[in-house]
C-alpha cells in the first residue's frame, strides 16, 4: 500500500479523496482505517476501502495468477464496485420505504356471538404432501380451536385450499359452533366454494361436502 510502484500508480489515477499513507508511519492497516473515518466523509469512505480492495486484488492477480492488471483496470474496478453498491442500497430504500408505506393486512374479528375459522393450505411440492391448518377464534380474539391435518397434493393448489376451508368447516362443528366465518387467503377457493364459477370434477366432491356442511350451520360466511 505504501512504497509499492504499482499500488502507488493506482493511487495517482484514483480521482477521488484517498488518505496518504507514509512508510514511517509503520502501523497496520485497521489504525489506518479508522483514522480515515475521521479524515473523510461517508462517501469517501467508501472509495477509500475500494481502491484499498482494488490494490489488494490486482497484487493476488500477479501473486497467484502471474498477470499484472493494469491500473486504469483496477481503477474502474473499485469505482464500479462502489457504484454497484450504492446502486444496491438505494434499491434496498426505496423497497424498504415502499413496504412501509403499505399497510399490512391485519385480523379482525367477527361479529359478536360469531366465531373466525381461519383456514390455509401450506404445500410441499418435491413430496407432493400438503398440510392444512386451522384457527378458530372468537369475537374477542381469544382462540377456540385450532388443528392441522397433513393430506397429499395432486398438484392444484386451490384444490388444497378447498380442502382447507372443509376442515376447517368440520372443526368448527366438533367445537360446537353455530355461527361462523371461515377465512381463506385464496379467491379461487372461496369462489369455488360459494359456487361462484365451476368446479373441476376432481374438487367437485370437497365442493359437495361443503355445500352438506353448511346445513349443520344457523349461519355460516365464506371469505
Amino acid at each position: 500500500m505504501v512504497e509499492c510502484k504499482a499500488a502507488r500508480k493506482i493511487r495517482q489515477l484514483f480521482h477521488h479523496a484517498v488518505v496518504e499513507i507514509t512508510a514511517s508511519q509503520w502501523r497496520n492497516m485497521f489504525d489506518v482505517f479508522l483514522d480515515t473515518t475521521r479524515l473523510l466523509n461517508k462517501k469517501e469512505n467508501e472509495l477509500q476501502v475500494a481502491y484499498w480492495w482494488a490494490t489488494w486484488n490486482a497484487r493476488n492477480h500477479f501473486l497467484f495468477k502471474k498477470e499484472k492488471l493494469d491500473a486504469l483496470i483496477s481503477v474502474a474496478k473499485a469505482e464500479g464496485v462502489v457504484e454497484a453498491y450504492r446502486k444496491f442500497k438505494r434499491t434496498e430504500q426505496q423497497q424498504l420505504e415502499s413496504s412501509n408505506m403499505e399497510k399490512p393486512k391485519q385480523w379482525k374479528p367477527p361479529l359478536e356471538n360469531w366465531c373466525k375459522v381461519n383456514v390455509d393450505a401450506a404445500i410441499d411440492h418435491q413430496s407432493q404432501r400438503a398440510g392444512l391448518g386451522v384457527v378458530i377464534r372468537n369475537d374477542k380474539g381469544d382462540v377456540v380451536a385450532a388443528a392441522i391435518k397433513p393430506s397429499s397434493f395432486n398438484g392444484d393448489v386451490p384444490f388444497a385450499e378447498v380442502e382447507a376451508i372443509e376442515w376447517g368447516m368440520q372443526m368448527a362443528k366438533r367445537a360446537g359452533i353455530t355461527t361462523v366465518i371461515l377465512e381463506s387467503d385464496c379467491q379461487a377457493a372461496i369462489d369455488l366454494a360459494n359456487n361462484k364459477k365451476g368446479s373441476k370434477s376432481e374438487i367437485f366432491w370437497v365442493i359437495s361436502e361443503i355445500n352438506d356442511r353448511r346445513k349443520e350451520f344457523q349461519e355460516v360466511r365464506l371469505q
